[in-house]
């Protein structure tokens, strides 16, 4: 037998290599694997690279590619440890091989189309423990700038805690100061105040609002009859009503300290005692027991809370679960037509507030990257009806007939909210189930939602603000919402197509789809800012900074930037130039906000990253200024051809007047906002 030593020629003695020198062998694991001194199974993509969600980017040598083992190879693996028992194969053995390759074939050919739904992100720190959907994103932003971590990795703790506002917390599952009735009811403020405060909810939430004008005035004058006589959980919905009126009257300039967010003034002091007494009031009402006004109070306590936050907070998603969980005992999941002894009135309460949770569910669901909360195959509650609360009260007997789906009531905006709100569903399910969806069914659902926006009345679509000047500022706002909605759902849907097959010809519809609706989410975000300044708001700080819609452009930034980088070659020439502008435009507002957000810090970095990248400059991320803002929309409004209009939409409405400091100083009072007194009618 030969031996493995070769010797040279000149010299008897055979060679041996040096011991420290490390054997020759050829590198089988992926780049990314090797990089990460990770176990590699040498598929294709590999497991730890399907699993951290790179899968587009692994990558083998050469002989390592000629030395993995076949998908083939790798499904009958075992079989070959198995004893042989014959040494040939007979003609039943060759049939039953050939049919399960066509088998294996046809199985191919039929889920080509489709999909594997991706693990998601799972991020393990000593902080926390955080699962995102792979459509999140964050995950769409990972990819489009190669966070892999290596360099631009964008790490918390690089983020700027101590500027973050203090109240980030769910005050309902925090230890709060507990109170008696006493000082509950000492804590209101005075009768003017409430009054005003009650007035604007009903004014400004009139579209979309789930409390029943007639009987929440009738239990409010009540109420002042004998303040000590009302329960605890109708003191918390009358606190939590006045929060909400006053977050939305709450002045907030954009160029303020707070960095266009909550003002820190006595406004915003009050404010937060509103929110306290809320939650004291229904810890005292045991609300997990349920109850009269507990459905209302939690789902207000839900909206204060969530407008309160510029970044997602997965605390509520948790307060929504408690609330469902509430809701599904108290039986809301159930139409009201199955139990007699529910009146017509309670009936059509009950399927307000339902849909209002499967409303805040689906689009939390879509926002956060993680399952919805209801199941729908456990819930038969019907919508509600479109009908004014002139129409009916508690003592009618029967619902009047529904009004055209044009007429705008109380519940028209709801209705239509939660026929997208089932179609979200449909994506959110599609995005976390376990069997991979094809390209047919995203093209299905994709049918569906637009469908949905186009069965709209035309006073929920979106149009140009010139065309709006008679409009209320929160109509503008909810049409301007709801198409956001419908954009995010199209983005989610079509995003894994492209990032898994982002070259294959089969999928260009989806990136058609993915990059126009990206694109017009950012044009819409850049109009809203422009119309947000101090002498042209049309609404609310708290509508256009929340968490809820500023995630649907934090996931158009991260598509965008997507493109820029992978798919520019793909893009027209002013196409490509369009983005680049609206991504530069969209990282001056993500610099604005980045002293009070998480979220906009890391998009605003990221996009310094990607524009070098891709232009070749180094982005320096300054810190925002107003003429930054004003070039960059003049530059947007002159390429995306938008017209320039003599007026604004404010232009149509008087100027809010200043309070002078004393009692009420804390809130402003549109004009337009009758008083309490002429609401006897409804009385």
């Amino acid at each position: 037998m030969a031996s493995a030593r070769t010797a040279s020629p000149l010299s008897p003695v055979p060679l041996v290599p040096h011991p420290g020198r490390r054997r020759d062998k050829p590198q089988l694991s992926c780049y990314l694997c090797r990089r990460r001194k990770k176990k590699c199974d040498r598929q294709l993509p590999c497991s730890t690279c399907r699993r951290l969600d790179v899968g587009h980017d692994c990558r083998y040598t050469e002989d390592a590619v000629a030395a993995r083992p076949k998908a083939s190879q790798g499904a009958y693996r075992p079989l070959a440890k198995l004893p042989a028992t014959r040494s040939e194969p007979t003609n039943q053995d060759q049939g039953d091989h050939g049919q399960l390759r066509a088998i294996d074939q046809q199985s191919f050919d039929n889920d080509r189309s489709c999909i594997a739904p991706s693990a998601g992100n799972l991020r393990i720190n000593k902080f926390e423990n955080n699962f995102k959907d792979g459509s999140h994103w964050t995950s769409v932003l990972h990819r489009a700038t190669s966070l892999t971590g290596q360099e631009g990795e964008l790490d918390e703790a690089q983020v700027r805690e101590s500027q973050l506002p203090t109240y980030q917390t769910v005050l309902l599952f925090s230890c709060g100061k507990e109170a008696d009735e006493k000082e509950i009811i000492a804590g209101l403020p005075s009768r003017k105040i409430c009054d005003d405060l009650v007035s604007s909810y009903f004014h400004l939430l009139d579209h979309s609002c789930f409390l029943h004008a007639k009987e929440f005035l009738r239990n409010y004058h009540k109420f002042w009859q004998d303040p000590h006589a009302a329960p605890a959980s109708w003191l918390g919905l009358l606190y939590s009503t006045m929060c909400i009126a006053a977050q939305f009257k709450s002045p907030c300039p954009r160029d303020c300290a707070c960095g266009g967010h909550v003002l820190r003034n006595c406004g915003h002091e009050r404010l937060m005692t509103f929110r306290e007494k809320t939650v004291q009031c229904l810890l005292r009402a045991q609300y997990g027991r349920g109850g009269p006004f507990i459905m209302e109070t939690l789902l207000h306590y839900f909206m204060m809370e969530n407008y309160l936050r510029r970044d997602s907070n997965t605390g509520l998603w948790l307060l929504l679960g408690s609330i469902v969980q509430i809701a599904i005992r108290m039986g809301y999941h159930r139409d009201p037509s199955h139990f007699k002894s529910l009146s017509p009135y309670e009936g059509e309460m009950r399927r307000r507030v339902w849909t209002h949770c499967f409303i805040f569910d689906a689009v939390l669901a879509t926002q956060l990257g993680l399952p919805t909360v209801i199941r729908q195959s456990i819930c038969d509650t019907q919508p509600p009806r479109n009908i004014s609360d002139k129409d009916y009260d508690s003592t009618a007997r029967s619902l009047p007939p529904a009004r055209p789906d044009g007429e705008v009531t109380q519940s028209t905006i709801t209705i239509a909210k939660f026929r997208l709100a089932k179609t979200l569903t449909e994506v959110s399910d599609a995005l976390s189930c376990l069997r991979p969806y094809s390209l047919a069914d995203a093209m299905r659902i994709d049918k569906n939602l637009c469908d949905v926006y186009q069965r709209l009345p035309s006073t929920l679509k979106h149009r140009p603000l010139s065309e709006s000047i008679l409009d209320s500022r929160i109509t503008v706002f909810q049409r301007i919402n709801i198409k956001l909605a419908c954009l995010r759902g199209r983005m989610l849907l079509h995003w894994k197509f492209v990032a898994e097959h982002r070259d294959s010809d089969q999928y260009g519809e989806s990136r058609t789809i993915l990059v126009n609706s990206a694109m017009e989410s950012l044009e819409l975000q850049q109009l809203t800012v422009d119309e947000l300044r101090p002498h042209c708001q049309i609404a609310p700080i708290y509508l256009y900074d929340s968490a809820i819609v500023n995630h649907t452009h934090l996931l158009a930034t991260s598509v965008l930037c997507f493109y820029i980088r992978y798919l520019s070659g793909k893009l027209a020439t002013e196409q490509l130039a369009k983005i680049r502008l609206l991504l530069q435009g969209a990282q001056a507002i993500w610099q604005r906000s980045s002293n009070d957000s998480v979220e906009a810090q890391r998009a605003a970095g990221a996009l310094a990253t990607v524009l070098a990248r891709t232009t070749g400059e180094q982005q320096h991320a300054a810190p925002y200024a107003p003429e930054l803002a004003e070039t960059s929309s003049e530059d947007t409004r002159e390429l995306l051809n938008w017209p320039q209009l003599p007026f604004t939409y404010t232009n149509g409405f008087d100027k809010l007047p200043q309070m002078t400091v004393g009692e009420n100083a804390a809130f402003l009072y549109p004009p337009s906002i009758s008083p309490l007194d002429s609401w006897a009618s409804f009385i």
